[in-house]
């Protein structure tokens, strides 16, 4: 925010507009991504409706338009061109910054694995027993290697200390039965809620659901990821939902 203020104040627009540029990418493919399946979703809800009622602020001398389009759609009724220009203003007293360092370093050990699942050609849907991560600087907070599992789908992470100073990430590919049949429930999860999408059903619909398998000892996950009430598994036809009403 300071950045585009002070890039504004000095009529540079391409400067201006980078930070913006760079922090919706950050939103998008992570804040919003890895939010999908939190508890506290009232914060959540809060959290990212002061960050885009800013975010259209700080659009508003560029695309003035969607800027306004993004205010109102957010509830508001008087124009987003009558609005003060948001001012920066820091939280906390230094905590901040050690969990931005630490945020920084979780993205890109997640980055190194999902670069290296993708040398390994095995999908992210099928769950790993264990990342090693060689070289870490820091030692990363216990609710921040939570998010290293859910992104890279690994039960445990390990740090190790080997040569060399680069940061690096290797995963034990051993797949075992239970870990193959998560895989496949996962899979099964993605395509069902492929089919919410089509059938364009709200985030918090219940459905029935019908389905020709599905792995032994997954029935209550897909039941929950998906919010089915019902699943019941059919012989013969293809996969389908239907709300409850």
């Amino acid at each position: 925010m300071v950045t585009v203020t002070n890039s504004l104040e000095a009529y540079d627009i391409y400067e201006a507009l980078k930070p913006v540029r760079g922090f919706v990418e950050d939103l998008s493919a992570w804040y919003v991504r890895r939010s999908r399946k939190r508890q506290d979703r009232e914060n959540f809800y809060e959290t990212t409706y002061v960050v885009l009622t800013t975010l259209s602020k700080l659009l508003a001398p560029f695309t003035p338009f969607f800027a306004e389009a993004m205010w109102q759609n957010l509830g508001n009724t008087e124009s987003i061109h009558l609005q003060a220009w948001p001012e920066f203003m820091r939280v906390g007293n230094g905590q901040d910054d050690k969990l931005e360092e630490q945020m920084n370093l979780v993205r890109q050990i997640c980055e190194l694995g999902n670069a290296k699942r993708k040398e390994l050609k095995i999908k992210v849907r099928q769950p790993l027993a264990k990342l090693k991560i060689q070289n870490s600087k820091s030692k990363i907070m216990e609710e921040l290697i939570q998010l290293i599992k859910d992104e890279l789908n690994v039960k445990h992470v390990e740090f190790i200390e080997e040569k060399g100073e680069e940061l690096a990430v290797e995963f034990d590919t051993t797949i075992t039965p239970e870990l193959k049949a998560e895989g496949e429930a996962r899979e099964l999860i993605r395509s069902l809620q492929e089919l919410r999408k089509k059938a364009g059903l709200q985030i918090n619909d219940f459905v029935n659901a019908e389905v020709t398998s599905f792995p032994a000892g997954f029935e209550e996950m897909i039941k929950r990821e998906v919010l089915i009430k019902n699943l019941k598994k059919v012989i013969t036809g293809e996969n389908k939902i239907e709300r409850v009403k």
